[in-house]
């Protein structure tokens, strides 16, 4: 994870200091469960990692399971969203590095 380039990218994008905190505070839990976001980044698995955090209100409606390897507390369809919207941030960010 490129903390430092985040951090200016992120101030740069006008995001608050405790936006920012939420973003690596995920972050750390998603790395603790499936390793790099940078290497996931380069081996091009970070697509197929944000699509297994696709949890519809349809999915919540017939129960479907936490079938991945966090575990949340409270609605497993915000869970899925917050984790899935921090894992989309990140490929915006590595994209944007990458065009410079």
């Amino acid at each position: 994870m490129r903390e430092d380039e985040f951090r200016e990218w992120s101030v740069s994008r006008k995001l608050k200091a405790s936006s920012i905190s939420t973003v690596f505070s995920r972050w750390k839990r998603i790395e603790a469960a499936y390793g790099s976001l940078d290497d996931l980044y380069d081996s091009q698995m970070l697509d197929a990692l944000i699509e297994d955090f696709t949890y519809s209100a349809e999915d919540e409606r017939a129960g479907r399971p936490n079938d991945t390897k966090i575990e949340f507390g409270g609605r497993l369809i915000s869970g899925y969203g917050k984790i899935k919207g921090t894992l989309k941030g990140y490929r915006d960010f590595c994209d944007q590095r990458v065009k410079k």
